[in-house]
């Protein structure tokens, strides 16, 4: 890792403990089944995703030409984790990733997630301000860890850069 990339990455960063909070408390574990379905399949969203569906389908037909996957179910995905791109996170993953791998309580799990952050940053992927997130470092619009977005991310509009911050969804289906 580069001392250019550390400085970057590391530039304005700081113990977040929000983060830790959050994630001694996330939803999915404090509530029953029942409450966490009915938010998130709740009618709203099952509207949203309808209308995500229609207006990006063109964009889902070449994606299910060259993925597995119905449509349906790669816009529910999509749905369910940044709500169609609308909170796809501002935390700074850097901040993120190693606030928890500091916490230790899954402190291997994030530190892989940070020095893949910084790799990313290394490759010129992003720059360090838009390397934003959610509370535990998930970024855009299908909210990918970075050793997720390291393993899977494509370039899927051509344009060179693996794209999953910006609000054009294409790089992130």
């Amino acid at each position: 890792m580069s001392q250019g990339t550390l400085a970057r990455g590391f530039q304005g960063t700081g113990f977040l403990p929000g983060v830790v909070r959050r994630d001694r408390t996330q939803p999915e574990t404090r509530r029953t089944l029942e409450d966490y379905l009915s938010i998130a399949v709740s009618e709203k969203r099952v509207a949203l995703g309808r209308a995500a569906l229609r207006q990006n389908a063109a964009l889902l037909v070449q994606i299910v030409a060259r993925y597995v996957g119905p449509a349906p179910v790669v816009t529910a995905c999509w749905g369910l984790e940044s709500c169609f791109g609308a909170r796809r996170g501002d935390v700074p993953v850097v901040s993120a990733t190693s606030t928890l791998a500091f916490d230790g309580r899954r402190g291997a799990f994030f530190e892989e997630q940070l020095m893949t952050a910084l790799k990313i940053l290394q490759a010129g992927e992003v720059s360090a301000d838009l390397l934003r997130g959610s509370w535990a470092g998930a970024m855009g619009h299908t909210q990918f860890i970075p050793t997720s977005y390291a393993a899977f991310a494509v370039d899927f509009d051509g344009d060179g850069r693996r794209d999953v911050w910006s609000d054009d969804p294409t790089d992130a289906q």
